[in-house]
C-alpha cells in the first residue's frame, strides 16, 4: 500500500483556491443557463422578498414576499440599490450597467437590467473572499471581452476577482 501524499502549506492554499476557482466557474455555467433558458423573465432572486414590502401590517403568507408584478412595476435600479452590496446609488449604477448591457449586443429593458443584477447578485453569494456585484460589475466594464457572452464574462471576471482579492 503506498503512502498518503503529504502537500505543503502553500500547495494547499494552491488547490483550495483552485477547487474555488471551479467552484465559481460552474456557477458562471448556471448562470449562463438561467440567462439563456429563463421563460420568466420577471424573476429575480434578491436578498430577503422582505425589502421589496410596502409598510404593510398584514402578516399573511400572500403578503409575506413581493410579487414579481411589484418588483417589475419598480424602477430596476430600485431593486439594485436594495439587493446588492452597499447600497449602490442608481448614478453611480446605472452608466456602467448600461455600458455592459451594450458591450454585449443587448437591449437596455428592465427584464435585462434585473436579470444582469440576478446574476451577479448570486455570483456575490459564492464568493468567499467578500468579492461584490459592483466588483464583477466594475471588473467586466474595465476588462470584458465581447467575444464571450456576459454569462461567461461575469463568471471569468468573477473568478479572477475570487483568487486576486
Amino acid at each position: 500500500m503506498s503512502e498518503p501524499i503529504k502537500l505543503t502549506e502553500e500547495e494547499k492554499k494552491k488547490a483550495n483556491k483552485g477547487c474555488s476557482a471551479i467552484l465559481i466557474i460552474a456557477v458562471a455555467i448556471l448562470g449562463v443557463w438561467y440567462f439563456t433558458k429563463s421563460e420568466d423573465k420577471k424573476e429575480v432572486a434578491s436578498s430577503s422578498p422582505d425589502q421589496y414590502q410596502n409598510n404593510s401590517t398584514t402578516s399573511t403568507p400572500s403578503s409575506a414576499s413581493a410579487s414579481n408584478s411589484e418588483i417589475a412595476d419598480k424602477d430596476p435600479y430600485e431593486v439594485i440599490h436594495i439587493a446588492f452590496e452597499g447600497f449602490p446609488d442608481k448614478e453611480e449604477v446605472q452608466p456602467i450597467m448600461e455600458a455592459v448591457i451594450k458591450r454585449y449586443n443587448m437591449t437596455i429593458t428592465n427584464d435585462n437590467i434585473l436579470k444582469v443584477g440576478n446574476m451577479l447578485v448570486v455570483l456575490k453569494k459564492e464568493s468567499k473572499v467578500g468579492v461584490t456585484e459592483m466588483d464583477i460589475l466594475k471588473h467586466i466594464y474595465q476588462k470584458g471581452s465581447a467575444s464571450v457572452t456576459l454569462p461567461e464574462q461575469a463568471g471569468i471576471s468573477s473568478t479572477i476577482l475570487e483568487v486576486t482579492k
